[in-house]
């Protein structure tokens, strides 16, 4: 039996959140004029910090799990290409309680490349491999490896805080068969 289902079916609240989001943040999207003596400063590139809410197909049950995922991590120290990477180090917590899973710790490293920097928006895509740590009843539950690929913004507010959206996929083989998508939002901070 296949069962077919959208990201919207699995959790009407949470596209109901994900566009209440995108409609606060649309305004802040339009350029802002340029005072004359008070040229707009260079945006920095990507967020040195997020703290995000992410929302997670594990693929055993066909819903969605709830967790916290915090990510960030430091500019490459060379200058080429005219917009380098950024390297990218994640940890996640799920509470999953499903399939004789209890919970799963994410640990992920990679990369993500900047797609533009000249607005207050900065796209991205990234990928990476993990390490993904997972406890449980079943005797067939042993940590896995992994890979994820992931296309996000960061959206400056201002100063140095603003907002992080992505939607990621992770690929993990082993004894579960735990890729699916996960989808997050948050806040991000930038050091620079």
């Amino acid at each position: 039996m296949i069962k077919i289902y959208s990201w919207c079916d699995a959790r009407p609240w949470l596209s109901r959140l994900f566009l209440l989001s995108l409609a606060l943040v649309s305004p802040l999207l339009l350029p802002k004029p340029a005072l004359a003596g008070n040229p707009v400063p260079e945006p920095d590139l990507l967020f040195g910090l997020n703290l995000s809410y992410t929302a997670w197909d594990l693929g055993i049950e066909g819903d969605y799990i709830d967790g916290f995922e915090i990510c960030g991590g430091p500019p490459m120290p060379w200058g080429w290409p005219p917009l380098p990477p950024r390297l990218d180090i994640r940890v996640s917590y799920y509470d999953v309680d499903e399939g004789g899973l209890d919970r799963a710790i994410p640990l992920e490293i990679g990369l993500l490349f900047p797609l533009s920097q000249s607005s207050r928006v900065t796209p991205y895509l990234g990928a990476g491999l993990g390490y993904y740590l997972l406890e449980g009843d079943s005797p067939n539950i042993e940590d896995e490896l992994g890979a994820y690929g992931a296309l996000g913004a960061d959206i400056r507010l201002g100063g140095r805080w603003g907002l992080n959206l992505e939607g990621a996929y992770r690929e993990i083989n082993g004894g579960l068969d735990l890729g699916g998508p996960a989808f997050k939002a948050g806040i991000g901070f930038s050091f620079n």
